[in-house]
């Protein structure tokens, strides 16, 4: 990997606040976000109702305003995949506009019964005008690759790019949920921290042929090919890795905000969890080649929004819209904050590098 980012953070605080309707009673948090056919920004929150019942709202931006308004919901909770006992539904979407198929490709966490068992997999639908949204069905993963049956935090890359063993293909991310049960009396992430950082929750592509795809969109729920391509470490997000928001294109290659968390032990022996955003970028050609991560988060939480909610101390993004008409470089990134509402920062990736870091500044 090259370190070579300096970025400007600045905040533009909550955008959205849970409305008092009963479908965002527990909170409206971690958006998707697509410019329609019609020209359109929206996004596709998640709206959690009470019980922990999730479905994908949709909230359109308008630019003159600044306002932005409920239109209703895209995905609500149907079938056996998105119901279960103890919360379920349909989760923390990510929308890319997959320029080869010309549709919008939705993943999302369809958190229901699968198969006899209850968990999180990942689901995806699709749209022809970036604004209504079809269901083709739940990811599956070969056997060989020997992944957890839980997995979550999937988003399109937006063109064609080469796997592992070249062939041309579209990729999206994965977040493996490999468990590690706490003895009693254990906070859940003792286990973890003993673990090596190779076995714990990751980020990792898959790959469907292009060809495949093009001839038959439900190929995307059969995935050929999978690579790791970044585990916790030492440096931050040393808990857990996920993906964030869909990859756009740069000069150097494909960029990401993606979330690690983080175990804070306290002087009482007692844990703490934080979900902080970084910055990947990919090889233009082959994503599985990480040519930059962040040694520090770009973004942690701060902010009385984001240290107190639902679940204290988080900054989730998942969400990216590039502002040209605000200049070069320029991206505006929509955030859970604490899994109670939905946080906006804009993003300055500057052009200068530097040859021992990211150097993040905010303003």
């Amino acid at each position: 990997m090259n370190p070579r980012v300096d970025v400007i953070v600045e905040r533009k605080g909550v955008v959205l606040f849970p409305s008092g309707d009963s479908s965002e009673k527990d909170g409206i948090l971690n958006p998707a976000s697509a410019t329609g056919l019609d020209g359109i920004f929206r996004l596709f929150p998640r709206c959690v109702a009470a019980g922990n019942v999730s479905s994908v709202g949709k909230v359109e931006l308008d630019d003159n305003t600044g306002t932005y308004v409920r239109t209703g919901f895209a995905l609500v909770p149907q079938g056996i995949h998105e119901i279960r006992e103890g919360g379920h539904g349909t989760e923390d979407p990510r929308i890319t506009y997959v320029k080869p198929l010309n549709k919008w490709i939705m993943a999302y966490v369809a958190t229901g019964d699968h198969n006899g068992h209850s968990g999180c997999r990942i689901g995806i639908a699709v749209s022809d005008d970036g604004i209504n949204f079809t269901r083709i069905g739940i990811v599956q993963m070969r056997e060989q690759w020997n992944l957890p049956e839980n997995n979550k935090d999937a988003a399109f890359f937006p063109e064609a790019v080469f796997s592992p063993t070249g062939e041309l293909c579209l990729a999206f991310y994965e977040r493996n949920m490999a468990e590690f049960p706490p003895a009693p009396g254990e906070h859940w992430v003792e286990p973890i921290l003993r673990e090596p950082f190779s076995n714990r929750q990751s980020i990792g592509l898959l790959y469907v042929p292009l060809a495949s795809a093009l001839k038959d969109i439900y190929t995307l729920l059969t995935p050929t090919e999978h690579a790791v391509v970044m585990c916790p470490d030492e440096s931050w997000g040393g808990v857990k890795l996920g993906g964030g928001s869909p990859p756009v294109r740069i000069k150097e290659g494909w960029l990401s905000i993606y979330h690690g968390i983080d175990a804070i032990r306290h002087s009482d022996n007692h844990y703490s969890i934080r979900y902080s955003g970084g910055i990947v970028i990919h090889d233009a050609e082959q994503p599985h080649k990480v040519l930059f991560r962040s040694p520090v988060p770009i973004i942690s939480p701060e902010t009385a929004d984001e240290l107190s909610g639902y679940v204290n101390n988080v900054v989730f993004p998942t969400a990216i819209r590039e502002r040209p008409d605000l200049g070069e470089r320029i991206f505006d990134v929509y955030y859970g904050m604490a899994d109670s509402k939905i946080g906006m920062f804009r993003l300055y990736l500057l052009a200068h590098c530097r040859k021992n870091g990211q150097h993040v500044r905010q303003i």
